[in-house]
Protein backbone atom coordinates (compact mmCIF):
# COMPACT_ATOMS: atom_id res chain seq x y z
CA UNK A 1 0.00 0.00 0.00
CA UNK A 2 1.49 3.37 -0.92
CA UNK A 3 1.92 5.92 1.84
CA UNK A 4 2.33 9.54 0.86
CA UNK A 5 5.98 10.32 0.16
CA UNK A 6 7.23 6.79 0.88
CA UNK A 7 8.77 3.88 -1.06
CA UNK A 8 5.73 2.62 -2.96
CA UNK A 9 4.43 6.08 -3.74
CA UNK A 10 5.14 8.01 -6.94
CA UNK A 11 5.12 11.76 -7.65
CA UNK A 12 1.72 11.31 -9.33
CA UNK A 13 0.30 9.50 -6.28
CA UNK A 14 1.74 12.15 -3.94
CA UNK A 15 0.08 14.86 -6.04
CA UNK A 16 -3.22 12.96 -5.90
CA UNK A 17 -2.86 12.61 -2.10
CA UNK A 18 -2.39 16.39 -1.77
CA UNK A 19 -5.43 17.11 -3.97
CA UNK A 20 -7.57 14.63 -2.02
CA UNK A 21 -6.51 16.15 1.31
CA UNK A 22 -7.38 19.64 0.09
CA UNK A 23 -10.83 18.50 -1.11
CA UNK A 24 -11.41 16.61 2.14
CA UNK A 25 -10.44 19.55 4.35
CA UNK A 26 -12.70 21.97 2.50
CA UNK A 27 -15.75 19.67 2.74
CA UNK A 28 -15.50 18.17 6.24
CA UNK A 29 -16.98 19.94 9.25
CA UNK A 30 -16.75 17.10 11.81
CA UNK A 31 -14.42 14.13 12.14
CA UNK A 32 -13.78 11.32 14.61
CA UNK A 33 -10.28 9.83 14.71
CA UNK A 34 -8.60 7.67 17.33
CA UNK A 35 -5.14 7.70 18.83
CA UNK A 36 -5.62 4.41 20.71
CA UNK A 37 -6.54 0.87 19.72
CA UNK A 38 -7.62 -0.16 23.24
CA UNK A 39 -11.25 0.78 22.76
CA UNK A 40 -14.31 -0.55 24.54
CA UNK A 41 -14.53 -4.02 26.09
CA UNK A 42 -16.00 -6.22 23.35
CA UNK A 43 -15.48 -9.44 21.42
CA UNK A 44 -13.50 -7.43 18.83
CA UNK A 45 -11.12 -5.86 21.32
CA UNK A 46 -8.39 -8.52 21.26
CA UNK A 47 -8.22 -8.51 17.45
CA UNK A 48 -7.81 -4.73 17.36
CA UNK A 49 -5.17 -4.87 20.11
CA UNK A 50 -3.16 -7.30 18.00
CA UNK A 51 -3.56 -5.21 14.85
CA UNK A 52 -2.66 -2.04 16.74
CA UNK A 53 0.52 -3.54 18.18
CA UNK A 54 1.66 -5.81 15.36
CA UNK A 55 0.29 -4.06 12.27
CA UNK A 56 2.49 -2.07 9.93
CA UNK A 57 1.75 1.29 11.51
CA UNK A 58 4.21 4.16 11.68
CA UNK A 59 3.06 5.12 15.16
CA UNK A 60 1.27 3.79 18.23
CA UNK A 61 -1.42 6.42 17.59
CA UNK A 62 -3.78 4.14 15.67
CA UNK A 63 -7.21 2.56 16.05
CA UNK A 64 -5.94 -0.91 15.14
CA UNK A 65 -6.39 -0.28 11.42
CA UNK A 66 -5.90 3.43 10.68
CA UNK A 67 -3.30 5.79 12.12
CA UNK A 68 -4.49 9.04 13.64
CA UNK A 69 -2.36 10.98 11.15
CA UNK A 70 -4.02 9.21 8.20
CA UNK A 71 -7.52 9.71 9.58
CA UNK A 72 -7.01 13.39 10.35
CA UNK A 73 -5.89 13.95 6.73
CA UNK A 74 -3.94 17.13 7.25
CA UNK A 75 -6.11 18.69 9.95
CA UNK A 76 -3.79 19.76 12.80
CA UNK A 77 -3.92 17.68 15.99
CA UNK A 78 -4.74 20.89 17.87
CA UNK A 79 -8.12 21.01 16.08
CA UNK A 80 -9.20 17.78 17.83
CA UNK A 81 -10.74 17.81 21.29
CA UNK A 82 -10.91 14.83 23.64
CA UNK A 83 -14.62 14.86 24.41
CA UNK A 84 -17.75 13.89 22.50
CA UNK A 85 -18.75 17.59 22.58
CA UNK A 86 -15.99 18.46 20.07
CA UNK A 87 -16.84 18.44 16.34
CA UNK A 88 -13.32 17.13 15.70
CA UNK A 89 -13.17 14.28 18.21
CA UNK A 90 -9.93 12.52 19.17
CA UNK A 91 -11.07 9.27 20.75
CA UNK A 92 -9.52 6.29 22.52
CA UNK A 93 -11.66 3.85 20.54
CA UNK A 94 -10.68 1.06 18.21
CA UNK A 95 -11.75 0.91 14.58
CA UNK A 96 -14.87 -1.18 15.23
CA UNK A 97 -15.99 1.00 18.14
CA UNK A 98 -15.97 3.99 15.79
CA UNK A 99 -18.43 2.12 13.58
CA UNK A 100 -20.88 2.39 16.51
CA UNK A 101 -20.90 -1.41 16.98
CA UNK A 102 -20.50 -1.33 20.76
CA UNK A 103 -22.28 1.82 21.89
CA UNK A 104 -20.69 4.30 24.29
CA UNK A 105 -18.25 3.74 27.12
CA UNK A 106 -19.36 4.58 30.65
CA UNK A 107 -16.36 6.27 32.23
CA UNK A 108 -14.42 8.18 29.57
CA UNK A 109 -15.49 11.17 27.48
CA UNK A 110 -13.00 9.89 24.89
CA UNK A 111 -15.08 6.72 24.39
CA UNK A 112 -18.54 7.99 23.44
CA UNK A 113 -19.01 7.69 19.66
CA UNK A 114 -22.82 7.41 19.70
CA UNK A 115 -23.23 10.50 21.88
CA UNK A 116 -20.86 12.39 19.53
CA UNK A 117 -22.92 11.42 16.48
CA UNK A 118 -26.20 12.30 18.19
CA UNK A 119 -24.86 15.77 18.99
CA UNK A 120 -23.96 16.33 15.34
CA UNK A 121 -27.47 15.50 14.15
Amino acid sequence: MPFEGENYSTPAINKAFAAAQKAFQSNVSALMCSSSFWGLRSSDQTTLWALGMLGQHHSWKNDGMVEFQSCSVGFPESKFGRTWKDRFYRTKLNHYDMQFKHGDGWFSKAKMPVKWLECLL
